[in-house]
């Protein structure tokens, strides 16, 4: 192994760190309204969390890695620059962290990375803004429109299928979207329980539809379960299917937030010589950040869990699985194309319309106001600390 740097050393320490206060200060992603519905305690919640955060950081190709390394041009690449976006990020992350407003770990890092390319080039060029517009502009304004809707749609059809009053043509329309979703649901948990095993371990591959038809059962007796049931068994049945959904939720944190210190490490190997610009993500890497965030949530966050599960909208568990399975099916399809998306954003945008087909008002727009002001300003907010920062370091190196 060649000789490194006392600044790589720190870029790592310094990048795993931020992927630690990652894991806590977007642990509410995965496990708040799972928390709020009381689908789950929060010690059993965050364990499972943070397990499946571990799962998800190791289990999916490394695309969303790949597009955080390239951000900015590889011939700035520097420690210095790594180093000063990671601070820039990390800053943001407790200053957020502390007043329990959500914002986007996935966008503070990526303002990191432009505003400590602009410090180390005063050039605006040295970005590449068509990676950022494709992978990350048009993802973080499609993402949240796309979780609001879907998860509009999904809870009023699971609430007129529980209420079964709808004339037949309607009903039958309402069975068979609850019957594909289900099943689909169902069989995405069979192929991350068996299938993925039997892809890493015995190289064998299932078809798609397998797993469809083997979830199909389970998505018939959840139906049989509570069509024109009452409140109790409606809840107990969806408080069940709540904590799978959470821990899909909790996989696709893992997928798609520990993937962005990953490519940050990536980048500063590169810069220092280890490892070429198209030798991908090393093993070590991979184990180090799907760890370290698995570590993060465990830890808590418990500020930013009570804004998500509690003050934004009062939810069911049938509102709480609604939003969690529509905001982890956004980022599932998301990080499969290498976009790094917030995942703050999807699952607050699912929460905020699973809330509006309830009423308007069920929605405290007051505090959805807040987090929409943290949205906005961290993308800049991040990227002026890190040319800052940048600024700082190199004086000091």
């Amino acid at each position: 192994m060649p000789d490194v740097s006392l600044l790589l050393i720190a870029v790592v320490v310094v990048a795993l760190f931020f992927d630690f206060t990652n894991g806590f200060h977007d642990a509410a992603n995965a496990i708040a309204t799972s928390i709020g519905t009381r689908a789950l305690s929060p010690n059993v919640a965050l364990a499972m969390a943070a397990t499946l955060n571990i799962v998800g950081g190791l289990i999916y190709e490394t695309k969303v890695a790949d597009t955080m390394s390239s951000i900015v041009d590889s011939g700035i690449a520097s420690q210095e620059l790594v180093l000063a976006a990671l601070l820039g990020a990390i800053l943001w992350n407790l200053f957020t962290w502390w007043f329990g407003i959500p914002s986007s770990s996935s966008h503070a890092l990526i303002g990191g990375l432009v505003g400590a390319g602009f410090g180390a080039s005063w050039s605006l060029g040295v970005i590449k803004w068509a990676a950022i517009m494709k992978k990350v502009i048009v993802p973080t304004v499609a993402s949240p429109v796309a979780g609001l809707a879907v998860a509009a749609l999904v809870s009023t059809v699971l609430y007129r299928l529980v209420h079964d009053r709808e004339a037949l043509p309607v009903k039958i329309g309402i069975w068979a979207f609850s019957f594909v979703m289900l099943a689909s649901f169902f069989g995405f948990v069979g192929h991350v329980l068996i299938g993925t095993p039997l892809e890493l371990l015995a190289h064998v591959e299932l078809p798609w539809w397998a797993y469809g038809i083997a979830g199909a059962p389970f998505a018939i007796a959840v139906i049989r379960r509570v069509v024109g049931q009452g409140p109790w068994q409606v809840n107990g049945a969806f408080r069940i299917l709540q904590t799978l959904s959470a821990g899909y939720m909790a996989l696709e944190h893992g997928h798609n937030d520990a993937q962005k210190t990953m490519g940050i490490i990536t980048l500063g190997l590169v810069a220092e010589g280890v490892i070429a610009a198209d030798a991908g993500v090393p093993l070590w890497v991979k184990l180090a950040c799907a760890t370290v965030i698995g570590l993060g949530t465990f830890s808590g966050g418990k500020k930013i869990i009570k804004t998500m599960g509690m003050k934004l909208v009062k939810l069911d568990p049938l509102d709480g699985f609604a939003a969690e399975t529509v905001a982890a099916s956004v980022i599932q399809i998301a990080g499969r194309f290498g976009m790094p998306i917030s995942t703050t954003h999807a699952i607050t945008a699912a929460i905020t319309g699973v809330g509006v087909t309830k009423r308007i008002s069920a929605v405290k727009w007051g505090v959805t106001g807040q987090i929409l002001t943290a949205w906005v300003l961290t993308l800049p907010a991040a990227a002026g600390v890190s040319c800052l920062c940048y600024v700082v370091i190199d004086a000091l190196t």
